[in-house]
């Protein structure tokens, strides 16, 4: 029954992957999902994933994201994620620093960096972001949930002219015991500012390193 079930989720990836080609649309410049709880990633752990994005503003369309993140140290961590879509492709490295931890009834608190370049036909687009961020992990029936709030808000630069960057995301890691290591995340981020509303659904697996 579990072999089946990762067979389902293998299928449903490959998917996601094909629409990500299939669903593009011309809008505005790409930005890329979280996909980050408050939870820190062990030193001895490494996670790789993808995300397809679909937009739910302006005329539509969709990106995918692969990702890979790992932890660097005590409450930090490292993801790198590479995109692509209406925006040919960008490259965003990430790291974020969690000084409070998901304890009790204490919430998560924490920030992420992040810097992207990207291409756009002939044009190059780079964007820095600072994001603060709320995670509180918690059990239910479906498995362990984690819904995260981050307000990511920054700059961009596109042609030679500088312009501020703001949204506001919220979204749930989700696992379920029968199925891991596999993850799954569930997010809706909002345009604040030059940015777009948008839906992402990425599906994660964790390994152990060697």
């Amino acid at each position: 029954m579990k072999s089946l079930s990762l067979l389902i989720f293998q299928v449903w990836l490959l998917l996601c992957y094909l629409c990500s080609f299939l669903l593009l649309a011309p809008q505005v410049m790409a930005y890329l999902s979280i996909l980050d709880s408050g939870e820190p990633t062990s030193n001895k752990e490494m996670t790789v994933g993808f995300a397809p994005q679909f937009i739910v503003s302006d005329s539509g369309g969709s990106h995918g994201t692969f990702l890979f993140k790992t932890g660097v140290g005590s409450g930090q961590d490292l993801m790198i994620q590479a995109g692509f879509g209406h925006i040919d492709f960008w490259l965003t490295l990430a790291t974020r620093w969690i000084p409070i931890p998901d304890y009790e009834n204490q919430p998560a608190v924490g920030v992420r960096f992040d810097g992207t370049l990207a291409r756009e036909a002939s044009s190059s687009i780079g964007h820095m972001r600072l994001a603060p961020f709320l995670s509180k992990r918690f059990l239910s029936e479906v498995g362990q949930l984690e819904p995260y709030l981050y307000i990511p808000f920054g700059l961009t630069i596109h042609e030679g002219k500088y312009d501020n960057i703001a949204s506001l995301v919220v979204g749930s890691q989700i696992q379920v015991e029968d199925l891991l290591p596999l993850y799954f995340y569930v997010e809706t981020g909002f345009d604040v500012r030059n940015s777009f509303t948008y839906v992402s659904i990425g599906i994660l697996s964790t390994f152990q390193k060697n």
